[in-house]
């Protein structure tokens, strides 16, 4: 056991200076989080592979690619001789999530080891940023996937699939910063600050709201048996191979789904929107019409368009209300325990807000589903979703105005109902 250093020598401690910015740390962590999420969009692609079979495996490899991008929705472009510069948008909520996660906690882990304050820890797990970003755009300028060359109904170059670049780089550099600043900021802050406090009671209402979302479709297609009729149909009156392929995607897509039933809940809106129009589907007073599903052309849109994607909605589905008001709510009457009087209560219901208005438009964005459309597919695009800032806004006042109804009525429950008090000695 070595002994311990003077105090006078270079290896003792200097009181006041502040640990050096682990910025090699930060960097390694980052990389370790890109090779953590390519490698499992690598599993699934490769269990995709597996039940539908007769693909190579360089094949399977890029379109493992594929879904790291779809990952963080960056957009894949389609072109060929039958297909020129078509581009997709879609995101894969799950495994979005899992990405958040796994950078959240390797930034979690560069600010537990800088130490300090909070915000300065936010600073060091934002720096895995870079390296989990720049192995995206990278390998997106080198993937491009191939498929049907030689086919007569494609063409001799047959189509070819790859990723866009600046937004490979772009999306994924977003989403680590925040995800990786988030895991630092709360490592840095003590148990019981009031900051974290608010972080946690934000992604509380979002998780919660998420989850009622899905509870929520259970309980719809548990009493309209025909509708769930029709979509198994959809999903299961194919090949096994394909059945277990489309069920796969939907389990990828479940938060896509709970996203689209959360902001109509609100009051928001789910709709089709284009470069000069905006169609309802989802909305208060407005469901879809799955019967036809029409991509409108913004050059020749007929005012009777809206009739034709969506129907009336019947006043049972207001039920849905339940969803945003349970999950404000019931996260205000948590947060009530860590405000030690009214203003910090205010206080910390805002920021949980804010938080929550931010997860659900950005959520609601990425969510969304953006092609090419139908009457001009090669300079325009159509995106069926929630809008970011207007879903984004009618969270906001959610998040506030139920959590300060949940926290108010809380503490005005524990003023009616005292505690009892403890008995005394002679009573014993």
């Amino acid at each position: 056991m070595s002994p311990a250093a003077p105090p006078g020598s270079l290896a003792a401690p200097i009181a006041g200076t502040r640990p050096a910015f682990p910025w090699g740390r930060a960097l390694v962590r980052g990389f370790l989080a890109f090779l953590t999420v390519a490698c499992v969009a690598q599993v699934i692609a490769f269990a995709m592979g597996l039940v539908r079979g007769g693909l190579a495996t360089a094949t399977i490899a890029k379109l493992g690619w594929l879904y790291a991008l779809a990952f963080h929705r960056v957009p894949i472009e389609i072109g060929g001789s039958a297909f020129a510069g078509y581009r997709v948008s879609v995101a894969f909520l799950t495994g979005t999530a899992f990405a958040l996660w796994v950078v959240y906690r390797h930034g979690r882990a560069v600010g537990r080891r800088l130490g300090g304050s909070g915000w300065r820890a936010a600073l060091a797990g934002a720096a895995v940023a870079p390296t989990y970003a720049i192995p995206f755009a990278l390998l997106t300028l080198v993937v491009h996937l191939e498929l049907g060359a030689g086919s007569p109904l494609l063409g001799p170059a047959g189509i070819h699939v790859e990723g866009v670049a600046l937004p490979a780089l772009v999306l994924p550099l977003g989403l680590a910063a925040g995800a990786g600043a988030a895991g630092g900021l709360m490592s840095g802050l003590p148990p019981g600050s009031w900051v974290k406090g608010a972080m946690v009671g934000g992604w509380r209402m979002f998780s919660v709201a998420l989850g009622l979302a899905l509870v929520g479709l259970l309980l719809l297609a548990a009493v309209r048996p025909a509708g769930l009729a029709a979509y198994a149909r959809v999903i299961l009156g194919n090949s096994p191979g394909t059945d277990a392929l489309l069920l796969g995607h939907q389990a990828l897509l479940l938060p896509n789904q709970a996203l689209f039933v959360l902001a109509p809940s609100m009051g928001g809106c789910v709709g089709l929107h284009g470069p000069t129009y905006s169609y309802p589907i989802v909305c208060p007073g407005h469901l879809p019409r799955l019967d036809r599903l029409i991509l409108p052309a913004p050059a020749n849109a007929s005012v009777a368009l809206p009739s034709l994607l969506s129907r009336s909605m019947p006043l049972p589905y207001a039920l849905f209300l339940v969803v945003p008001l349970a999950a404000t709510i019931w996260t205000g009457r948590a947060i009530r325990s860590l405000a030690s009087d009214p203003h910090m209560l205010i206080r910390i219901v805002i920021v949980a807000g804010v938080l929550f208005a931010v997860c659900t438009g950005i959520g609601s964005w990425f969510a969304g589903v953006t092609l090419p459309s139908a009457s001009s597919p090669r300079s325009s695009s159509v995106t069926l979703g929630a809008r970011l800032l207007p879903t984004a806004l009618i969270a906001l006042a959610w998040g506030i105005g139920g959590g300060l109804i949940g926290g108010l009525s809380a503490r005005r429950q524990d003023a009616l109902d005292p505690a009892e008090p403890p008995p005394s000695p002679t009573s014993v």
